[in-house]
């Protein structure tokens, strides 16, 4: 297998029984992509990434232990770049119910630097924000002031 080929397979490593097993399919080959757990929960966030020799993902997808891999609608008007290899982490959760009594779960977090497709190192830091709430996923972007990492 070529460093250059992106798999759709995807692992998650069981502490209690110290071994990977197979979890959901990604809906489509990449590598050199992002991941975080998100807080305490069982969910992970993945960002970027490539799906060929030329060509980033700009897609941002979460993986829940039930449904899989789902894609992330984006609700702001600005897009990060596309870029593989970036630092992605989640600063902070909070969760509890919302007016209409539906669970709610919300993580913050922060996507810094990266490769973008010209091979050159991306100059941004990117604040998002996770809404997971029944059965909508929505992420909400937006450049930090120091946007230089």
């Amino acid at each position: 297998m070529s460093p250059a080929d992106g798999l759709q397979d995807s692992w998650l490593f069981r502490k209690d029984a110290n071994e990977w097993a197979r979890t959901h399919d990604l809906p489509s080959p990449i590598y050199r992509h992002s991941t975080v757990r998100l807080g305490d929960s069982y969910l992970t966030l993945l960002a970027g990434g490539k799906t060929g020799v030329s060509q980033l993902s700009d897609k941002i997808l979460l993986r829940h232990p039930v449904r899989g891999w789902v894609a992330c609608a984006v609700s702001s008007p600005f897009r990060p770049i596309p870029v593989f290899g970036a630092v992605l982490v989640c600063t902070g959760q909070s969760g509890g119910n919302d007016s209409d009594g539906r669970g709610r779960m919300v993580f913050q977090g922060l996507l810094c630097g990266g490769m973008m497709g010209d091979g050159t190192v991306a100059r941004q830091v990117v604040q998002w924000q996770l809404d997971v709430t029944d059965l909508e996923v929505y992420v909400v972007v937006g450049r930090l002031a120091g946007e230089e990492c």
